[in-house]
């Protein structure tokens, strides 16, 4: 296994987000939470969209900055579509058109712009947190009032066609859908549990218990099909088996609470994984466990962002400019505090050391103890009930900059 770090670009505001698109380009949100002013007691919560491009060196290029919205959550992209979760409760639909060709350095490029649609409205007094999108097209998308709403394109448009309140008593920061079944959903929360939908029924939900903190990240493993992989703010990364929700099947300390979960689009078992305080993580999932195959970043202050890029190829070299043997991929990460957006190549490996059953292993983390104490993980916000984590990015009390 090796990674190199390839570039990286200041992208103004806080880095929230990002995604790729098929095309090789990638997207990524920013989150800015503005002050009151003199003139309004009212906090603004402002964001851009940047879309960049680079090359096979991984040099960086900015295509566009859309312009300024609300603050972004989330991304998911499905084909030349881009679905963009805002603070104001809305879901702005980014469409690629007007393709053009990009000379970056060596590489001869094709590229588009990306270009609003849609914007369409969720919740009403609530952010939109994370979104995902169905085999059909469909868009489901979670809020910070407990609710998980689908979103749907007619003949002409996108509209709500289904919203459900109360699907969790706090935030719901990830929803999934199920690879194999259209009419299956996950959704998990501030409130710890992990929970199944079927679509088909109101009353069909089953709640999973066995995170002890807020639950962060959902991933359906289309490879190993009754496999579920969630994150948590307890820095663990579990495995579960869709038959047997009782208990997880494999469990790996990753420290500084496992955000978000990506996996590679060639290969699912391959997991890279935004640990906000720690950096990030390359992992394997195999028939035994969970396999670290990487630490990267920790010196970054709180990663929220990753995602694999699912077309374009590294220049195969390694740090000493040798040619390397096999295929590398292009990942890229941002740092909320940084408001910084790197790119890395990777070269995977199978080889690393194997973490069985439901082993609790350190993972041999190097643990980043926050600066200040306004980059804490904070244990006191809800005063009728004592939370476990809720990270200061999401939560401004008092010195954070997302706010609920």
């Amino acid at each position: 296994m090796e990674i190199m770090h390839r570039s990286s670009m200041d992208t103004g505001s806080y880095a929230a987000c990002c995604s790729y698109l098929p095309d090789g380009s990638l997207l990524c949100g920013t989150y800015q939470l503005q002050d009151k002013s003199t003139n309004t007691s009212e906090e603004h919560r402002l964001g851009n969209v940047l879309h960049f491009t680079h090359g096979n060196d991984g040099e960086v290029g900015l295509l566009q900055s859309m312009t300024p919205t609300s603050g972004i959550l989330d991304i998911q992209v499905k084909d030349n579509l881009a679905s963009v979760m805002l603070a104001d409760g809305t879901v702005s639909f980014l469409g690629l058109s007007n393709s053009f060709r990009l000379n970056l350095h060596e590489d001869q490029i094709d590229k588009s712009f990306a270009e609003v649609q849609q914007n369409v409205s969720v919740v009403s007094e609530g952010l939109c947190l994370a979104g995902a999108w169905s085999d059909d097209s469909r868009m489901a998308v979670s809020d910070s009032k407990g609710g998980v709403s689908l979103i749907k394109k007619g003949e002409h448009s996108f509209g709500v066609s289904n919203h459900k309140d109360n699907v969790h008593e706090y935030e719901v920061w990830s929803v999934c859908w199920d690879c194999k079944n259209n009419d299956v959903l996950y959704s998990g929360a501030d409130d710890s549990f992990l929970k199944m939908h079927d679509l088909r029924s109101d009353s069909a939900v089953v709640t999973v218990k066995g995170h002890d903190a807020g639950v962060t990240s959902v991933v359906s493993s289309s490879s190993m099909e009754n496999t579920l992989i969630t994150g948590s703010y307890d820095e663990h990364i579990r495995s579960w088996d869709k038959r047997m929700l009782k208990s997880a099947s494999a469990t790996l300390k990753l420290g500084g609470g496992v955000w978000r979960i990506k996996a590679s689009p060639e290969d699912d078992t391959l997991l890279a994984c935004a640990c906000m305080h720690s950096g990030a993580r390359i992992v394997r999932l195999n028939e035994t466990g969970f396999v670290l195959q990487h630490s990267f970043m920790e010196g970054r202050q709180l990663v929220y962002g990753i995602d694999w890029c699912p077309t374009r190829r590294p220049k195969n070299r390694k740090p000493d400019g040798k040619t390397t043997n096999g295929e590398a991929h292009f990942l890229a990460a941002c740092s909320f505090y940084d408001h910084i957006l790197d790119i890395y190549s990777f070269l995977p490996s199978r080889s690393s050391i194997e973490y069985k059953g439901q082993r609790d292993v350190e993972a041999g983390y190097r643990h980043q103890q926050p600066e200040t104490a306004s980059r804490k993980l904070r244990c006191n916000y809800s005063p009728s009930r004592s939370r476990s984590y809720s990270i200061d990015g999401l939560f401004k009390r008092p010195a954070e900059y997302w706010s609920v």
